[in-house]
């Protein structure tokens, strides 16, 4: 890094826009519809579940039918 010096400067500016935004979203949490109703209960699949009990989760149970299959694409 240190024989590009403008490449470490792009991916500083990059890596410090992500995480004010990353900050932003965390202090404005979860108020649209969409995020409570669906991104936060895949959320908690992914963070509880991993290999094949994820897609066993969403694909074969109900409450898995019900969690907004589209926005898994």
């Amino acid at each position: 890094m240190a024989h590009r010096p403008v490449a470490t400067v792009i991916l500083a500016a990059g890596l410090l826009v992500f995480l004010v935004l990353f900050r932003l979203a965390g202090l404005q949490g979860l108020m649209e519809f969409d995020a409570v109703a669906a991104w936060s209960l895949k959320a908690k699949i992914m963070h509880l579940y991993s290999g094949r009990e994820l897609v066993q989760w969403f694909f074969q149970s109900a409450s898995g039918r019900n969690a907004h299959l589209d926005y898994l694409r």
